[in-house]
């Protein structure tokens, strides 16, 4: 499995994970990233999972998926070798933007940005947000269209939710499933594209 994976690509490096094996298919997690001289820690990584298939004469089936995605390859037949680090690229940059627009980061990035004064400040909100957050009060104050804090607001707000989230619950279950969830999301206009959705839902 490593020498495979050392073949996708010069660019990313690669850790190999033995899963699991059921019957004839032994199951391997791949997990791509892209470390920096100046960001030695990665922002970001790409799982690949693949199943190898024991075939009755010997021989093997290679199959993998990338992350969540629904699409299955089969090794050497349905994805051109020079094709491999292009989709790690593509599905690298829709987390690094989901994580940028929802400002998303580890704690151990947390932790190590701290500002003039020695103290921590979260390198995912932007100063725009933190300014935002800062004068939330005194925007409140100032809005007379409405008033987040009164009773009839919230009723309001509450019932909507309800309403979205009993249309969302098509088998009733009192759940949202990843499926639920998935064609929700979809109907939001959040201008995200496919890849972002799926992206964001996992």
């Amino acid at each position: 499995m490593r020498k495979i994976v050392a073949e996708w690509s010069k660019v990313y490096i690669s850790q190999v994970f033995y899963i699991d094996k059921f019957s004839n298919i032994y199951i391997y997690e791949v997990e791509f990233s892209k470390p920096l001289p100046s960001k030695p820690i990665p922002e970001g990584t790409v799982k690949v999972i693949f199943h190898v298939i024991e075939k009755a004469d010997g021989g093997y089936v290679i199959e993998f998926k990338f992350e969540n995605e629904s699409l299955s390859h089969k090794l050497d037949s349905t994805m051109r070798t020079n094709m491999f680090e292009k989709w790690i690229d593509r599905i690298l940059e829709n987390k690094l933007k989901i994580k940028s627009q929802l400002h998303l980061g580890t704690e151990f990035e947390y932790t190590r940005t701290v500002d003039e004064k020695n103290k921590i400040v979260d390198p995912f909100v932007p100063k725009f947000d933190i300014m935002k957050v800062s004068d939330l009060n005194r925007e409140i104050r100032k809005s007379q269209k409405i008033n987040v804090e009164s009773p009839r607001f919230i009723s309001t707000l509450r019932t909507a939710l309800i309403e979205m989230f009993e249309e969302a619950d098509k088998d009733k279950s009192g759940y949202l499933s990843y499926e639920e969830f998935y064609e929700a999301f979809k109907t939001l206009s959040y201008g995200l594209s496919e890849n972002d959705i799926l992206t964001l839902v996992s």
